[in-house]
């Protein structure tokens, strides 16, 4: 009897998940719908991409899309649908993930404070605002960390190729993880995978990968500091700090990023995780601001459960800029520089973290 009852309950279950992920979707596209766009900066990031995707496939040369084909499959869809409808939506998967991407925690308040403290964070807001991928390389890291951790060849090909979306943001990410699957798995497992990320990369690669590579190579911004660029070469471009101090740095940086992930044992944890995410947008040749909501999200989140006086630092500084809306132009001239500062405080706080483990696991 109880089994009986068991069963109807899960069914109930599942049809209002069903009901609220519709009504959801209703909400999201309706809302959306009504934001008046003209003469403002609403969805500047999606008035760039959306056309690129429109009628469901992909045209590269001359939009404003960067991504990689494999990347782009999922949220191809959205090409079917009105501008607004499409902005809703990318939101409302964004979202989803942003609430996934927080672990499990009881009591339940636990959970529920770190899920509210991402979604109106600075950088939530800011996506949601401008409509960019950030939400398809969340995913892509979580699902990677969770195929390789159950040694699940799907997950962790598929989050690959969504982490690979943004390169910028998670290329050191992908190469420890490359060494650790080396390290870790059969043989049979790692050719599997090499196969099955092989096998998508060279179809989507032979279906629009030279149109992709031609405009991957020529984004203007590159090196060049603009007032979007929050990556290391760009800050000392806007500071007029020598070249040679950026080597010495960059490879500090990366050098220390490295021995740490690696020597500190073959787990990927997220805070490791948060810390090659940030090393990575700081090496890396370009790197939007907006792109701290992955490092908040797979990073300083977690770390409030462990470390709650250091995470919570953290989050204060990353919704400073909330108190400079009055004066836009405060973070249109330093915004950039801000998230470099901010990156390199948040890498110092994780790999701290990582280092600590490191050592307790030592001593154990």
């Amino acid at each position: 009897m109880s089994s009986v009852f068991n069963i109807h309950r899960s069914k109930y279950t599942y049809l209002i998940a069903i009901f609220l992920l519709i009504f959801a979707t209703a909400l999201f596209i309706f809302a959306f719908e009504q934001f008046p766009l003209e003469n403002t900066s609403l969805a500047i990031d999606w008035y760039a991409i959306y056309p690129a995707i429109k009628g469901g496939t992909i045209h590269y040369g001359g939009s404003g899309l960067r991504n990689p084909p494999w990347a782009v499959l999922p949220v191809l869809p959205l090409g079917l649908l009105s501008f607004r409808a499409s902005w809703g939506l990318l939101n409302l998967l964004t979202f989803a993930v942003l609430m996934v991407s927080v672990p499990r925690k009881s009591p339940r308040w636990l959970w529920l404070t770190g899920v509210i403290l991402l979604v109106v964070s600075f950088p939530a807001l800011r996506h949601a605002a401008d409509a960019n991928f950030e939400g398809l390389v969340i995913g892509g890291i979580l699902l990677l960390l969770s195929g390789y951790k159950k040694q699940n060849i799907w997950f962790t090909a598929i989050g690959f190729l969504l982490a690979s979306g943004k390169i910028q943001e998670t290329w050191l990410l992908l190469l420890v993880a490359g060494i650790f699957i080396l390290k870790t798995w059969d043989t049979r497992q790692w050719l599997q995978l090499a196969g099955v990320g092989g096998a998508i990369l060279g179809i989507t690669g032979l279906w629009r990968g030279r149109e992709w590579w031609s405009d991957f190579t020529q984004i203007p911004q590159l090196g060049q500091g603009s007032l979007m660029d929050s990556s290391l070469l760009a800050t000392f471009h806007r500071l007029g700090l020598p070249m040679w101090l950026f080597v010495i740095i960059w490879i500090l940086l990366a050098g220390t990023t490295l021995y740490i992930a690696v020597s500190g044992g073959t787990q990927l944890t997220r805070e490791k995780t948060g810390t090659l995410v940030a090393a990575s947008l700081l090496l890396a040749p370009y790197a939007a601001g907006n792109s701290f909501l992955t490092v908040l999200a797979i990073g300083i989140i977690p770390l409030l459960f462990t470390q709650p006086i250091i995470a919570t630092i953290l989050i204060i500084l990353v919704d400073v800029p909330y108190f400079t809306l009055a004066h836009p132009t405060i973070m249109y001239h330093y915004g950039a520089t801000y998230w470099t500062l901010l990156l390199f405080i948040a890498w110092g706080a994780m790999m701290l973290n990582v280092y600590q483990s490191k050592k307790d696991q030592a001593h154990h």
